[in-house]
């Protein structure tokens, strides 16, 4: 099954512009993402597509970078909160060749939506996944192949150059910086109220990559998001009826704490949650003392293992990432909020996540 990688991009309510502008911006910033080892940039956008409550397109158009803004400024009788916008392009990669044991350069598919609040049935996408939602095709794309580790390791083994092989391995880590990149181009150009990055449209804390608050103390806030999630289900940013379409169970029923979580987090998603119920119910039964000051949510931050966790200071606020997206998921700032609210002997029997 594939798994894309997603930027959601959640902007103020009280402070709309005209949906067509917010889509316009937001395809300013993708420019497209061009690889850090390519001089560019170089923009593709191959098909826009306008919704106007349904999902049947009221207008499907091949567009290109030349005429794309043109199209969306005629869209004038196509812009309300019942309306929905998408254009396909596509993001520069660096991928491993089997069979010629080099890298090459290659394109995956980029989609850049933009969803009204009325659209859909109830709201169902914009409750979801934000105003503003891009997909990067897919997490494959992000990963080192097993295939280049065989091939470095057999010619260490028969005693032979295993420098070339080496070299290309940060090379591909660098695709992830297209996501990076276009996060904090996203943030620079909205000052949006949260951006979060995930895989498979899993928009939670704990199967983030990377979240940005415009608001530090919604770090904190996030954990009693992260109790109501797990134990009454949801959406992580609106409040929605356990009726409406858009509405998740509980993740304690139906854990939903990543399909990407193996060998590279901690444990499976079944381990996880069970592992994470202690605190959860400690959330719950003491909410009172969920607090903290800027400066301490500050201080746990700048001080995480860069080894797992990093943090980037953006305007009063910090851009906090996981250190091998999208192969990890955002955990320890959470669990050392907690600690430093509650306590370590509060942990109990989830000591082991923050080990």
């Amino acid at each position: 099954m594939s798994i894309d990688v997603n930027i959601h991009v959640f902007l103020d309510a009280d402070k709309m512009e005209s949906q067509l502008d917010h889509f316009s911006k937001a395809l300013s910033c993708i420019a497209v993402p061009v690889h850090a080892d390519r001089e560019g940039p170089v923009t593709r956008f191959l098909e826009l597509k306008a919704y106007n409550r349904g999902t049947i397109p009221s207008l499907k158009k091949e567009v290109n970078s030349n005429d794309v803004f043109t199209v969306i400024d005629s869209l004038k009788d196509l812009a309300g909160p019942t309306c929905h916008y998408e254009v396909s392009s596509a993001f520069d990669c660096l991928l491993y060749d089997d069979y010629h044991k080099a890298i090459k350069e290659t394109v995956h598919p980029l989609t850049i939506s933009y969803y009204g609040p009325e659209y859909g049935w109830r709201g169902f996408e914009f409750k979801r996944y934000g105003h503003i939602r891009i997909d990067f095709s897919n997490t494959k794309v992000f990963g080192i192949p097993a295939s280049l580790l065989d091939d470095i390791k057999g010619a260490a083994q028969r005693g032979g150059d295993t420098t070339e092989g080496l070299k290309i391995i940060p090379r591909i880590g660098r695709n992830f910086n297209v996501v990076e990149d276009l996060a904090k181009k996203l943030i620079a150009t909205f000052d949006p109220v949260h951006v979060v990055v995930c895989s498979n449209l899993e928009v939670t804390p704990f199967t983030s990559h990377a979240i940005y608050h415009r608001d530090i103390q919604d770090y904190v806030r996030d954990l009693q998001k992260i109790a109501r999630l797990h134990e009454d289900g949801g959406l992580y940013f609106h409040n929605v009826e356990p009726d409406e379409p858009a509405f998740i169970s509980a993740r304690k029923t139906s854990p939903n704490y990543g399909l990407l979580r193996d060998k590279w987090a901690a444990g499976t998603e079944d381990e996880f949650a069970e592992l994470l119920q202690p605190m959860v119910d400690t959330l719950l039964t003491r909410p009172e003392m969920l607090k903290l000051s800027n400066e301490e949510i500050e201080q746990i931050l700048v001080n995480m293992d860069k080894d797992s966790t990093v943090a980037e200071k953006i305007n009063d606020s910090y851009y906090v990432s996981v250190a091998n997206p999208p192969w990890g998921y955002l955990e320890e700032p959470y669990f050392k909020f907690y600690e430093a609210i509650y306590g370590r002997d509060a942990l109990k029997e989830d000591t082991e996540l923050i080990s």
